[in-house]
C-alpha cells in the first residue's frame, strides 16, 4: 500500500490483497462439487498462480471409487501455467485433469508438485507432468519452436528407466531428482543454472554431473534440490561418510539453592564463668568411743592409739613411757595432781599388772608444745 490513503486501501483491500491469513474453505466441501472434502497435503506457489495437493478424506474413501490423489490450481492462467486447458484466471481451486498416454485410465498419482514463474510440474510413480509455458524449453517435452506452450499437462520423457522423487521449478528451467540417486535439469542455462558447465538450454531432462566432494573419494547423492530465478542448489550426502558415534549426554545436576531466609533474632543466653576447684577426698573420721577419764595434759608428750582399752591399762602404760623419758633425759620433776596422776612414786603405786600380753597395737608420738 505505501503512502495510498487509508480511503483507497479499504477500497482495494478486497480485491487486490488479503492483509491477514484467511482460511481457504473450498476443500472444506461446500464448493468442491463431488469430490467432498479434501485435505490438503501439499501447497506451491509460483510467481503468480498456485498449486495444491489433496488427498480425499475418509468420509470419500468410504464411499469407494475416491481417487488417491488430486492436483488443484488458481490463480493467473496466462501462458497456460493453471493445466486447466485455457489461460483464464481461477480465483477458486480448480482440479487438474491428468491424461495417461495410450489409455483413457485417469489414474496418475501425483506425490510431487512446483510451480515455477509460467510453468508448472508434478511426478508420480506413473511418471513426470508439465504444462505452462515453454519459451526457454523449462517444460522438458521439445524444443519452444514445436512446442511453445501447454495448456494441458503433457508428459515429460525422462531417460529410460528413470523415476523422479522430487521436483524443482524455477523462472525458466525445472530440476529434479531421480529414486536412483541422480540430478535431472532442463530449460534455460544461459546464467549456468543447469550445472552442465556451459550455458546452452535444455530442452529435455539429462543427468548433471556432480563432482568429487573435497577430500572425499566419493562424489555425494543429492537428497533435495532448490532452484530460483536462475539459479540451482542441490544438496548431496556422503554415503561413505562414518559418523562418530554419539557422546553420552553428561548428567546435568540442577543445584537448587533454597530461598534466602530473612534474617531472625536469635537470643544467646549469657553463660556464667565456671571456676572448677580442685576435689580433696576427706580423710576418714575415727570415731573414737568416750573415755572415762579425760587424758591428762602433758608438755612433752603425747599418744595415738587404737583397739579398746580399760583406763587402769593405759594408765600404767603412760607412767612407764614417762619413766623411760626421766631416765634418759635426767629429768625427777614429780608429776602434778593437775595432771590426773598420783604425787608418790610410780613403783611404790605400781600394782601387779596382769600377765596377760597386750594384744592392743600402740602408736605413739612426741611432740614439743609451748605453754
Amino acid at each position: 500500500t505505501g503512502s495510498a490513503s487509508s480511503s483507497n486501501v479499504s477500497k482495494n483491500s478486497s480485491r487486490n490483497f488479503v492483509a491477514i491469513p484467511k482460511r481457504v474453505t473450498y476443500f472444506d466441501g461446500r464448493g468442491s462439487g463431488e469430490e467432498g472434502p479434501l485435505l490438503v497435503a501439499k501447497v506451491s506457489c509460483g510467481m503468480h498462480h498456485t498449486l495444491m495437493l489433496c488427498v480425499p478424506s475418509d468420509e470419500l474413501r468410504a464411499v469407494g471409487n475416491a481417487p488417491q490423489t488430486l492436483v488443484y490450481s488458481c490463480g493467473w492462467g496466462e501462458h497456460g501455467r493453471l493445466g486447466t486447458g485455457d489461460e483464464e484466471i481461477r480465483t477458486t481451486p480448480t482440479k487438474i485433469e491428468f491424461t495417461m498416454p495410450n489409455t483413457s485410465d485417469q489414474s496418475f498419482c501425483a506425490i510431487e508438485i512446483a510451480a515455477g514463474e509460467q510453468h508448472s510440474l508434478a511426478a508420480g510413480r506413473e511418471g513426470a507432468y508439465s504444462w505452462g509455458s515453454n519459451s526457454m524449453g523449462q517444460l522438458g517435452i521439445g524444443s519452444p519452436v514445436t512446442s511453445e506452450i501447454a495448456l494441458v499437462p503433457l508428459r515429460i520423457p525422462l531417460p529410460e528407466g528413470m523415476e523422479v522423487k522430487q521436483l524443482a521449478a524455477g523462472g525458466r528451467h525445472s530440476a529434479a531428482i531421480t529414486r536412483c540417486g541422480k540430478l535431472l535439469s532442463w530449460g534455460w542455462g544461459e546464467e549456468g543454472q543447469l550445472g552442465g558447465g556451459n550455458e546452452k538450454n535444455a530442452v529435455y531432462p539429462r543427468p548433471v554431473r556432480i563432482p568429487k566432494l573435497r577430500n572425499e573419494s566419493h562424489k555425494g547423492v543429492p537428497v533435495a534440490v532448490a532452484v530460483g530465478m536462475s539459479h540451482t542448489v542441490v544438496i548431496l550426502k556422503n554415503e561413505e561418510h562414518i559418523p562418530p558415534p554419539p557422546r553420552p549426554l553428561s548428567a546435568i545436576v540442577e543445584i537448587v539453592e533454597p530461598p534466602p531466609t530473612p534474617p531472625m533474632l536469635v537470643l544467646i543466653p549469657k553463660i556464667e564463668e565456671i571456676v572448677l576447684e580442685p576435689v580433696i577426698d576427706p580423710l576418714p573420721v575415727l570415731e573414737l568411743e568416750p573415755e572415762s577419764q579425760p587424758l591428762p595434759k602433758t608438755k612433752k608428750s603425747g599418744m595415738l592409739f587404737d583397739g579398746d582399752e580399760d583406763t587402769g591399762t593405759m594408765d600404767s602404760a603412760v607412767r612407764s613411757i614417762r619413766q623411760l623419758l626421766q631416765q634418759r633425759e635426767g629429768l625427777s620433776r614429780p608429776h602434778s595432781a593437775e595432771d590426773g596422776f598420783s604425787s608418790e612414786p610410780a613403783a611404790e603405786e605400781e600394782e601387779v599388772e596382769p600377765e596377760v600380753p597386750i594384744e592392743t597395737s600402740f602408736a605413739f608420738f612426741l611432740t614439743e608444745q609451748e605453754d
